[in-house]
């Protein structure tokens, strides 16, 4: 699809739904819409759907989001698509997952429930860094803690395997997931964390308003 391709003011006001609503608290419902098709096609992409992953992909100035998509057919065929929290991605020279500088501390957690001295320095789909506490020693090779999500209070355990040193204070770990979802759930904080860090991104509504209306009628 070419970079001019023009949306109209229904998909725009969905992708700007999609991007910048929030919902509410302990709301899991993701966004979705319904697939306007003959038969004939609607089957096609019914069989696609089961048969390969698909993505769309949306590129906001140096961002680029891939929302991962899914397909359910109800009992008259209609199809029905889901998104799926995205994979944010900054772009560049390398393009590379959006690591997340957390305005207000995380807390991490033990497994006894003790808060641990590790502060979140950042953190992505892919892997975070920690600071560690000024009398700390060597890094820990393997972290295994529990990452308390602001808001809603939830617990997302966090399981890890060091890769370097940044700094003195500083250390990256990859991030390894035994469930997809928890990948999913730490995919859905990021997402909104991202609306909310960045809300000068919101697309402008295209809507004609009542008087632009009148005026070319």
């Amino acid at each position: 699809m070419s970079e001019s391709s023009i949306l109209e003011s229904e998909e725009l006001s969905f992708l700007n739904e999609v991007m910048f609503s929030r919902l509410p608290e302990g709301n899991q419902v993701q966004p979705s819409f319904t697939l306007d098709g003959d038969q004939e096609h609607s089957e096609m992409l019914g069989r696609l759907g089961q048969a390969a992953s698909m993505q769309m992909v949306a590129q906001f100035k140096n961002r680029r989001l891939i929302f991962p998509l899914q397909l359910f057919q109800d009992e008259f065929n209609r199809l029905t698509m889901e998104l799926q929290a995205p994979q944010i991605f900054e772009t560049g020279p390398t393009m590379r997952q959006w690591r997340m500088q957390p305005q207000l501390p995380l807390r991490l957690l033990e497994a006894c429930g003790k808060e641990a001295e590790l502060k979140v320095h950042d953190i992505s789909l892919s892997g975070f860094s920690v600071t560690l506490p000024e009398h700390e020693g060597p890094a820990p090779e393997k972290l295994e803690l529990q990452l308390e999500l602001p808001e809603c209070g939830s617990l997302l355990p966090l399981s890890g395997a060091k890769v370097r040193r940044i700094d003195q204070q500083t250390v990256a770990y990859n991030l390894l997931f035994d469930e997809p979802d928890l990948e999913q759930a730490l995919g859905r904080f990021l997402f909104e964390q991202h609306k909310q860090q960045h809300p000068e991104w919101e697309m402008p509504d295209v809507t004609p308003k009542s008087s632009e209306m009148a005026e070319s009628a």
